[in-house]
């Protein structure tokens, strides 16, 4: 059976429908390779032409995936800068308000993101102030859509340089969320 570039692209082969699905109202009729040149008919095109002005067909092949990309803060008012790579690698920056040290704290930050239709993600910031200078943090988590805001909820790790003798006490954990700024 001949499949058409467009039913490639979507990941999906048009051929017969029932009459009781949404393609009942076209009829596709899909010539081999070998039968001239493999011709879509269609029948009933008024229908064909309201179905694409409500772009109801192209939702058949598009789904939007959410990004991370963009500013986020969390209930603490630390602040993520992120820009996300068409591969799903995140970089950007980190700037938290609160620290050990009593004072706003900035970093490098690293990650992925998961494209899925509600993304999970991870990232690691690796803090460059002088003051918290050896210490990472990582984040895992996965974004919603609660009351119409984007929405980061993670758990985080931040691990302090220490020696041997304090390293139980040199992980913390917790959680953030984080909204758009």
């Amino acid at each position: 059976m001949y499949v058409s570039a467009a039913a490639r692209a979507c990941g999906t082969s048009w051929g017969p429908r029932p009459k009781s699905t949404w393609a009942g109202y076209i009829t596709w009729h899909l010539r081999s390779p070998s039968q001239i040149g493999g011709d879509i008919m269609l029948r009933n095109l008024p229908r064909l032409s309201l179905l694409l002005a409500l772009g109801i067909v192209s939702a058949f092949c598009s789904i939007v995936v959410p990004t991370l990309a963009g500013c986020w803060i969390n209930e603490l008012n630390s602040m993520a800068n992120i820009m996300m790579n068409e591969d799903g690698t995140l970089t950007g920056t980190y700037k938290s308000a609160v620290s050990s040290v009593r004072q706003q704290v900035e970093g490098d930050l690293i990650g992925f993101q998961v494209d899925i239709e509600q993304p999970t993600f991870g990232f690691v910031v690796k803090w460059t102030s002088d003051s918290v200078r050896g210490s990472v943090t990582v984040w895992t988590g996965q974004m919603f859509v609660i009351n119409g805001n984007d929405t980061l909820m993670s758990m985080w790790l931040l691990r302090s340089n220490s020696p041997v003798d304090s390293n139980w006490g040199a992980t913390r954990t917790g959680t953030d969320t984080f909204v758009r700024c």
